[in-house]
């Protein structure tokens, strides 16, 4: 009796240690493939909610001896600004699309605050490209000081808390920002674990995508264009009713390695909405008028003046002290979403904000693309969004001329 139960003992054990060698040796895989993918840049695992957490990778943002642009704002301007041009316009500098959904200006400075505290002042961009809009500088929706966020929805906020290892996040100690707060040790330990166990797909899923895509650019074939690529309600997921015939119909007109390839990059980029069709104007109305969203054409700049003032102007020294050319960009905005604003509310916002940036170059493209180049009221379908990222390379360009 007591050899049988000691051999079901042994077996059991033998189990369980065969299943632990066999999934970290696994897990030592993945995570060989995603430190190559991320030490890469070519990568942007976690989409819309999540993606503040690319900010807590090291191999992503800790980038030492490299010259680096980063995009920052909403995410109208991860849309807008397409990081792949400007790769191609300064090849001497690699571009990095750092916006973020439902980002505010409050995001903003607490992103580079992490980034300053965490990887230290060599971390830090070269050029640092804002886009702004005014519900982002008026930090809509509200997530510090004493008025609460009524939809309760905080992406950067949550992933420091939950899975960096060095800091909190207090948002009720200062009325003009959030600010960071060092985690006990064992705060951090179970913001490791929880990181770990918890957040590792997404990465494996975009490493091994960019794997795949180099191995068939290794065999020698090439990527079907971008403006090729076709409309998908869910492009990262297209095994679905609606989705599978298209990308079937796209595979038969590029061929299958080609397309295979160009969604491989999709599937990794940082993009969302241009791979949608555009809303049309009745939804964008019915979307302007929801409660929440409607909330900046009703603000009102000089009952936060102060605020927005500071927080500009820790932008400005920010920048400032650890040597990063700043320009600012007034972003795109549709017409129904522009004609529902005060128009003197809105040019007092203005001068509050160019008053604040002093001489920071400013460039002001709010009215530059037309209804029909929107997929709704902020975010520019592709070809737009490369005209507005070529007019924002070309501004920056003169600048550094003149300098």
């Amino acid at each position: 009796m007591f050899t049988r139960d000691f051999r079901k003992l042994r077996l059991t054990v033998a189990i369980f240690v065969t299943a632990g060698i066999v999934y970290g040796m696994t897990s030592l895989f993945f995570q060989g493939i995603t430190r190559w993918a991320e030490a890469r840049r070519d990568v942007y695992p976690y989409q819309a909610g999540e993606d503040p957490i690319r900010y807590l990778l090291p191999a992503l943002m800790d980038r030492p001896g490299k010259r680096r642009i980063l995009l920052m704002g909403p995410s109208a301007a991860g849309e807008s600004l397409l990081n792949e041009r400007f790769d191609e316009a300064f090849p001497d500098k690699e571009a990095y699309n750092g916006a973020l959904s439902t980002a505010t200006l409050d995001d903003c400075l607490l992103t580079l605050d992490y980034m300053e505290k965490v990887y230290g002042r060599e971390a830090m961009p070269e050029i640092l490209v804002l886009g702004v809009q005014l519900r982002f500088v008026a930090n809509i929706p509200r997530r510090f000081g004493p008025v609460k966020d009524r939809f309760d929805f905080m992406p950067l906020i949550f992933s420091i808390d939950n899975y960096s290892t060095r800091f909190n996040v207090d948002r009720w100690s200062s009325p003009n920002g959030s600010l960071l707060r060092p985690k006990q040790w064992y705060e951090g330990a179970f913001a490791f674990l929880k990181f770990a166990l918890q957040k590792q797909k997404p990465r494996y899923q975009a490493a091994v995508a960019a794997l795949l895509d180099r191995a068939l650019e290794g065999i020698g074939y090439s990527m079907a264009p971008r403006k090729s690529f076709p409309s998908m309600e869910k492009m990262r997921s297209p095994i679905n009713q609606k989705d599978l015939p298209v990308i079937l119909s796209f595979s038969r007109e590029q061929d299958i390695a080609p397309a295979l390839r160009r969604w491989l990059r999709e599937f990794r980029s940082p993009y969302l909405t241009q791979y949608l069709k555009p809303m049309n104007r009745d939804l964008v109305l019915t979307l302007l008028e929801h409660p929440g969203w409607n909330d900046d054409h009703k603000w009102n700049a000089r009952a936060d003046e102060e605020m927005v003032r500071f927080q500009i102007s820790d932008l400005v020294n920010r920048a400032t002290r650890n040597g990063i050319r700043l320009y600012v960009v007034n972003l795109p905005e549709n017409s129904l979403s522009r004609n529902l604003y005060d128009e003197g509310l809105y040019s007092y916002y203005l001068k509050i904000l160019t008053e604040a940036l002093g001489d920071t170059p400013f460039l002001d493209l709010r009215e530059m693309l037309r209804d029909e180049d929107f997929f709704d009221d902020e975010h520019a379908m592709l070809e737009p969004a490369r005209q507005v990222t070529d007019r924002v390379v070309a501004f920056i360009k003169e600048d550094l001329e003149r300098r």
